[in-house]
């Protein structure tokens, strides 16, 4: 991006990004409206894939055209490659074991590295948008082959897979692996939440399986159709599963920055932060799913997070006081369960399928986050 000449060059900021998740992304498209700085955005694809599309895309290829967004769309400095180690004092980053890059403001927004079909980080890194969109087809065609399908994990995104096969593929029998003794999704769900998904999944026929009582889960095959496959439990019962989707919970990629971060990285892989900086870290900053801000991270949320980090780097860099805060938002999550059900919670109150199909079910927002980034979707 070109700064005007009529600043002096001197108060240019080169802000670089790493991950080019919607977060990573969203960030990018906003601050380089500002007239003070440029932005550089590196990440191994080259587009960027709104995984939260995933379980459509699934069950209807011709949906991944919406999902996945090319870079040089809507970001004027791209550097397509995988960010290997931060140099924090000389203040660089080494882009593929080579190429150093210079930074005045970083903001880290790597995401996690989930497993295939929720994400590509682990499967195809570097995947090209062809490359993923085969991947996807793919993987569509083993589901197809499938009578039995289980899905490892009761998080969000399963749940809404399973909601696509069961609408698309009534005849299938699907199933839920899941810890029968935790909330589904996550542990701040409200109560009466996880009480009305759980009628929905028995109303749909998909059965919920305790993963404490499957003993040999790690020698299955995932994510490829395995005729006669099947889950053994602890009683000697045996469960056909002739695909398995894992799905594992994500885990913060954190590698190329320990070094950089020191106590700022948590165990957990997680990145402390304070308002989105990393703490007693200069300049470095991060969002989404690499920190340890706790918020459901929802598409709504994210733009949040983003809008927050925006303004105070072009605070920051205009050198004027900056004194907000971010306050995470009031739990509220939507849940699609194919295109025209699913169950949702806003403002302290449950949501119907009629709400949840007209705010979500439909689209799955992609023409919401196509827009945020100035861009026309292809038609729906």
């Amino acid at each position: 991006m070109g700064c005007g000449s009529s600043k002096p060059k001197s108060l240019y900021k080169q802000v670089v990004i790493v991950g080019g998740g919607y977060s990573g992304s969203y960030l990018a498209y906003l601050l380089q409206k500002f007239s003070l700085c440029e932005i550089i955005l590196i990440d191994p694809k080259d587009c960027m894939h709104y995984f939260f599309a995933v379980p459509r895309c699934i069950v209807e290829p011709e949906f991944l055209k919406h999902s996945f967004i090319p870079f040089e769309d809507f970001v004027k400095k791209f550097v397509k490659g995988t960010v290997t180690s931060i140099n924090a004092k000389k203040k660089l980053v080494l882009v593929n074991g080579a190429r150093k890059i210079p930074y005045d403001y970083l903001v880290i927004a790597t995401g996690s590295s989930s497993s295939f079909p929720i994400k590509l980080n682990k499967t195809c890194h570097g995947a090209s948008k062809e490359d993923a969109t085969n991947l996807y087809k793919a993987f569509t065609e083993e589901m197809k082959r499938a009578p039995d399908i289980i899905l490892a994990g009761g998080n969000l995104l399963n749940i809404e897979i399973a909601g696509e096969i069961r609408a698309d593929y009534p005849d299938k029998k699907v199933s839920l692996l899941c810890n029968e003794n935790e909330k589904l999704i996550c542990s701040s769900l409200p109560k009466e939440l996880d009480e009305e998904l759980r009628k929905l999944l028995y109303k749909k026929d998909i059965d919920l399986v305790s993963e404490s009582e499957i003993t040999n889960f790690e020698s299955l095959v995932s994510n490829k159709f395995t005729n006669g496959q099947h889950l053994e439990k602890t009683n000697g019962k045996k469960i056909e599963a002739d695909l398995v989707i894992n799905c594992n919970e994500p885990e913060p990629s954190k590698d190329f920055c320990k070094e950089a971060l020191g106590e700022a990285l948590l165990e957990s892989g997680k990145i402390k932060v304070d308002s989105f900086k990393a703490r007693g870290c200069e300049n470095i900053y991060s969002l989404g799913e690499a920190t340890d801000v706790e918020e459901v991270l929802t598409p709504y949320n994210i733009q949040r997070q983003a809008e927050y980090l925006a303004s105070r780097i072009q605070a920051e860099i205009s050198n004027e006081e900056f004194t907000g805060s971010y306050q995470s938002s009031e739990f509220a999550l939507l849940i699609a369960f194919g295109r025209y059900d699913g169950v949702g919670y806003e403002n302290g109150n449950l949501l119907d399928e009629d709400d949840v199909m007209e705010k979500k079910s439909a689209t799955f927002n992609v023409d919401i986050i196509w827009s945020s980034l100035g861009l026309h979707p292809p038609e729906l």
